[in-house]
């Protein structure tokens, strides 16, 4: 519904812009509620899923995002936004999916709360390197960081200091859904011009998605079968190989650049949700068997 109203009817756009960070970190102190702070005390058991969490996320999904920014036949905004995407944490929806799809979940979870905290060091450090600092305002980009990561997990640690997780779980679902439907209009709307007018840049972008989504998320299952990885973690690790926090990626371009650098971002969003659609009824259908 956000990408067809953002085409359809994208008038609002422009003011929503300003609300995407405080919408993003109320979607994140949400769903940050979830996490129990008893999965950092066991640092022994965190250190496979920490593995997992920061290769798929960062050391595939990431290189491949990063690599096809820099190889592509793209202009710079473009690039941009891919760099931005492939640096970005996973997706808040990986903990939802993963329960969705019988995946893993304590695994997943240590994967996803070990990747969000190296995000706070690896998306200055790596854009540091790429693009330099004075391509943008670096301290702007900490204040970003410590507004859509650090402080909802702080948020996150009082609500449930203060005993209001169950108040918050009860109503997570709409809000978070509202906060990412807010969030993907807004960046869908504010390129929609681009999305008829930049044709040769969007079937680079398309097939860059399909291939980081689809074709990378069919491949970690291969291989997962071959290394027999049981099920239910094969299922996490793909998730955590696919699915990109676009919006914080989006976030972050529309605050630092231009509204073009957040393009790759709505392409990606609407992949990565095709992509969950396609895996979740092709293991359904055969969840009789070994998926």
């Amino acid at each position: 519904m956000a990408i067809a109203l953002g085409f359809v009817y994208p008038r609002f756009a422009v003011y929503l812009a300003p609300l995407i960070l405080p919408v993003l970190a109320l979607a994140m102190a949400i769903s940050a509620v979830h996490i129990p702070n008893e999965v950092l005390k066991d640092i022994k058991r965190l250190i496979l899923p920490a593995l997992a969490g920061l290769g798929m996320t960062y050391g595939v999904l990431g290189s491949i995002l990063i690599l096809s920014a820099c190889w592509g036949p793209f202009p710079e905004k473009i690039s941009l936004g891919l760099i931005l995407i492939g640096v970005a944490p996973p997706a808040v929806a990986v903990m939802p999916f993963t329960a969705a799809m019988k995946g893993d979940l304590p695994f997943t979870l240590a994967g996803v709360v070990v990747a969000y905290l190296g995000a706070l060091l690896i998306i200055p450090g790596a854009l540091f390197i790429l693009m330099g600092d004075a391509f943008y305002d670096f301290g702007r980009l900490v204040a970003i960081l410590a507004w859509v990561v650090l402080a909802p997990i702080g948020v996150s640690r009082l609500i449930i200091f203060l005993k209001g997780a169950d108040y918050v779980k009860a109503v997570d679902g709409p809000l978070t859904n509202l906060s990412f439907f807010l969030v993907l209009y807004a960046i869908v709307g504010l390129n929609r011009d681009a999305f008829f007018t930049e044709t040769s840049v969007l079937i680079p972008l398309v097939v860059v998605a399909f291939f980081s989504t689809f074709v990378l998320g069919e491949t970690v299952n291969l291989l997962g079968k071959w290394w027999c990885i049981r099920p239910p973690r094969r299922m996490s690790l793909l998730l955590m190989a696919t699915l990109k926090n676009q919006g914080v990626a989006g976030g972050i371009a529309l605050s630092l650049f231009e509204s073009e650098a957040a393009l790759p971002s709505a392409i990606y969003a609407v992949f990565m949700m095709l992509s969950f659609v396609w895996f979740s009824l092709r293991f359904k259908v055969g969840e009789s068997k070994t998926p």
